[in-house]
């Protein structure tokens, strides 16, 4: 069973459990749960269970469905604490019942659902209404009483306060959700602001962070901007230094550097120049690792299909190296896990990552991670990893100039591993990885002949509205002009 609360704009409530397989959510006088707005179409999105999971999507409505302020392009999972956005009402999403475990195996953490407006109420509104509340908290609460277990309940307490205060005055936009921009108020004063919920949220990729005025989460098909903020640099630097403390371990430190560089303590890398590096304030950006994909998850989203998952896992059975060449949303990452899961440790199998996503899958496996401000650098890593003499070995998160170092270690290997390459490509294996191995400095025909023996094939990745596909499997050869390439698969 599915409940949720539904907000129209008014700001009354009503809440509706769904126990159907599958339920229409419209206009429509017909519809399982009837939103009687013109901002929503007649039939505007469907709620599917499958497999005890309940999905979303949009059923061409004139103005979109948004989950969690994102604008949603296709079939999506909904957890407890989404919010769902169909024209002038919110729909949370309170109870999942009947959902199967994560399939990782590990214990999943409970997160907050994250303050993310509905995208009715521009960002710089939000700002000007957040500065406000803001001024108003920092005369209600002493920055001595912003610590401790009952910080966030009185910071609660006295954002609802402050927030009603200037909703009566008239100084909020009537397109803001109130109860939102106090639980964001709250959560800038003694938490982790816009951030707060979207740090431990496990469907959240990365997170980029453009100065106060500006907020873009991967969900798993690239970045995209989401309505929430902060009210200004200081307190944006203020919650930096609140989220290093609470998540990486980091001492009090006044002022933070310009530079910062840290590992949360789920193995989440950040990254964040702060000014005058940045001049609009701290642009911070961290990227998560996430619950890997199984085989079966990967097929049934289609990134390829079964025979094409066969085709890599038996070159690597075979000794064969493989290459997932991809910009980042491909899904070489996921397909790199699923690939992982399922390799024979049997001999050793080490993993070789900038974040450790694969690590975090095996325990029997060794997992080595580049270190802050790329020191050791990933090919250093993934040479130290060599040395071990596993029998594979799989670096993913290769960029640039270091292509090169890593392409010899394969080549000096050939033991059926696995490289995935964060690079955009035509439809063609070569000359990817000649550019980025050329930054190094190599000739033409040393970087062919170079690649060849380091590669026998590569998946190439790309990023679609539909999510994240393979648009065929290469196979690599020597050629009379280089590198000849085979299709050894394509959809």
């Amino acid at each position: 069973m599915l409940s949720i609360l539904i907000t129209d704009k008014d700001g009354t409530h009503r809440r509706q459990e769904l126990s159907a397989e599958e339920a229409v959510i419209g206009r429509a006088d017909d519809a399982d749960v009837v939103l009687p707005r013109n901002s929503v179409s007649k039939k505007h999105a469907r709620i599917v269970r499958k497999n005890g999971r309940y999905v979303i999507a949009d059923l061409g409505s004139t103005n979109g469905t948004y989950v969690n302020g994102r604008k949603i392009h296709g079939p999506l999972q909904l957890t407890e604490g989404d919010k769902i956005y169909l024209g002038d009402f919110i729909l949370t999403v309170e109870k999942v019942e009947g959902a199967p475990a994560a399939p990782s195996g590990r214990e999943t953490v409970p997160h907050e659902p994250s303050v993310i407006f509905e995208t009715r109420a521009p960002a710089g509104d939000i700002r000007a209404a957040l500065r406000a509340v803001m001024a108003r908290l920092d005369a209600m609460i002493p920055p001595s009483e912003r610590e401790g277990a009952h910080a966030m309940a009185k910071a609660r307490e006295a954002a609802e306060r402050a927030v009603g205060e200037l909703a009566r005055a008239g100084a909020v936009n009537g397109t803001i959700d109130p109860s939102g921009l106090a639980e964001l108020a709250a959560r800038e004063l003694v938490g982790l602001g816009a951030l707060e919920g979207l740090v431990t949220d496990p469907r959240v990729r990365g997170i980029r962070v453009q100065g106060p005025g500006l907020v873009e989460v991967d969900f798993g098909l690239g970045y995209e901007p989401v309505n929430a903020a902060f009210s200004d640099a200081a307190r944006l630097t203020q919650v930096l230094a609140r989220l290093l403390r609470r998540e990486a371990g980091w001492d009090a430190v006044e002022p933070l550097p310009k530079v910062v560089e840290a590992m949360l303590g789920d193995g989440s890398r950040l990254s964040a120049l702060l000014p005058p590096l940045a001049p609009r304030g701290p642009y911070i950006t961290l990227e998560r690792p996430s619950p890997a994909p199984t085989k079966e998850a990967i097929l049934e989203r289609g990134l390829l299909d079964a025979e094409g998952f066969r085709i890599l896992e038996t070159l690597g059975k075979r000794g064969h190296s493989v290459a997932l060449i991809g910009p980042e949303g491909s899904g070489v990452t996921e397909l790199a896990a699923a690939l992982a899961a399922r390799a024979e440790s049997e001999g050793g199998l080490v993993f070789a990552e900038r974040i450790p996503r694969l690590t975090l899958l095996r325990e029997d496996a060794i997992g080595l991670v580049e270190g802050p401000f790329g020191e050791p650098s990933l090919a250093a890593v993934a040479a130290r990893a060599a040395r071990l003499d596993p029998k594979r070995l799989f670096v993913d998160g290769v960029r640039g100039g270091e292509l090169r170092e890593v392409l010899e270690i394969f080549a000096g290997r050939r033991k059926g591993d696995l490289l995935g390459v964060r690079a955009a490509h035509e439809g063609r294996v070569g000359p990817p990885l000649k550019a980025l191995a050329s930054l190094s400095g190599a000739s033409s025909s040393a970087l062919d002949l170079l690649i060849v023996r380091a590669i026998r094939a590569a998946a190439l990745c790309v990023a679609t509205p539909e999510g994240p596909r393979v648009a065929a499997i290469r196979e690599l050869r020597p050629g009379d002009d280089g590198i000849a390439e085979k299709v050894l698969w394509s959809p």
